[in-house]
């Protein structure tokens, strides 16, 4: 597996891992083909106001899409990307966010332009999204200056460029209450589609009953070794999904994107408008979980898994509205 080096700009002492791409199969007792996305304006029912937060406001808000497809090594470039920014871009213009592309940016640029959304940013808008797809990994770089408690150790995640590295927490840092008041109270939600470590999730297997499984990992594995403990901020009113866990590679195909981004887009676009965000999120879970990487020539890492990790600090149920934009509808 060819790993990048981190450029000049780098964030802290971080070794990049890389976004792996491979072919898959849908695990489907029918074995029909995923659900084509369409768009469903039924009305919502219900609904507590007073436990929601609120999408009245005149403008739904910006969708930030950091995207990196090309890197320095052309062998770590990642064709998928390019799916992941017409997808995503085609489902948050329909739900009627303004969209912003960032692609292929530098750290220095990437922050700059980062910088001009956030003083752009106004407190008449619904809600902000983050969707992140390019390489990464987790690291102990941020916290080598802090103490460690003994048989731990503390890592951040990072996303990768092609001149380096940026730790994640200071792209949603960027967010939070402190810097960008007019999104206090409001609903922030940043997507992640990026490796998470070198580690491959083989999965169990479960028999008939389902009362007991059998797994691939090493059962001799010594747990009294120093054990990785992955720290990502989260703020009030985040929400952050990463499209694995901690220390596992994350899956991206070259003509249908990355796992994550490609069944966040089935699921949000296939008629579910009536249900709460979390409601979509577990069934995205599914849809992650239900796939299978299919790379016959790597023992390793064929028929792994992976399983898409949610974490928030969200204080009432999310609602998007019904959009009279549809997706089918959506040049991008």
């Amino acid at each position: 597996m060819l790993c990048s080096q981190p450029g000049d700009n780098d964030v802290g002492s971080v070794e990049p891992r890389v976004e792996n791409t491979a072919q898959s199969r849908q695990q489907s007792s029918t074995g029909a083909p995923p659900i084509s996305p369409q768009t469903s304006n039924e009305p919502t029912v219900g609904r507590d106001t007073d436990s929601s937060y609120s999408f009245t406001h005149s403008k739904r808000g910006y969708a930030v899409l950091i995207m990196n497809h090309e890197f320095a090594n052309e062998d770590e470039n990642l064709p998928g990307v390019k799916h992941d920014i017409d997808s995503m871009s085609r489902l948050f213009t329909s739900m009627d966010f303004e969209v912003r592309q960032l692609i292929n940016l530098t750290g220095d640029q990437l922050v700059s332009d980062l910088r001009d959304i956030q003083t752009e940013i106004s407190s008449d808008c619904d809600c902000f999204v983050c969707v992140i797809s390019t390489h990464g990994g987790e690291d102990p770089g941020f916290y080598a200056n802090s103490p460690q408690e003994p048989g731990y150790t503390k890592t951040e995640h990072y996303v990768l460029n092609n001149e380096g590295a940026l730790w994640t927490r200071h792209i949603m840092d960027m967010f939070n209450d402190q810097h960008c008041k007019a999104l206090r109270g409001k609903p922030r939600l940043f997507f992640v589609q990026a490796c998470r470590g070198n580690d491959v999730d083989k999965g169990v297997y479960l028999n008939e009953n389902t009362e007991n499984f059998e797994s691939n990992k090493d059962q001799s594995e010594d747990i009294s070794l120093n054990q990785d403990v992955f720290q990502i901020p989260c703020y009030n009113d985040f929400l952050v999904m990463f499209s694995s866990t901690s220390g596992k590679y994350a899956w991206s195909e070259d003509l249908e994107g990355g796992w994550l981004l490609s069944a966040i887009d089935q699921v949000f676009s296939s008629g579910s408008a009536g249900d709460d965000l979390l409601s979509l999120l577990t069934q995205v879970c599914g849809e992650v979980a239900s796939r299978e990487a299919f790379i016959p020539n790597n023992e390793r890492a064929h028929c792994s898994k992976s399983t898409a990790c949610v974490y928030h600090k969200l204080s009432k149920d999310i609602y998007f509205p019904s959009s009279k934009t549809k997706y089918s509808d959506v040049d991008c």
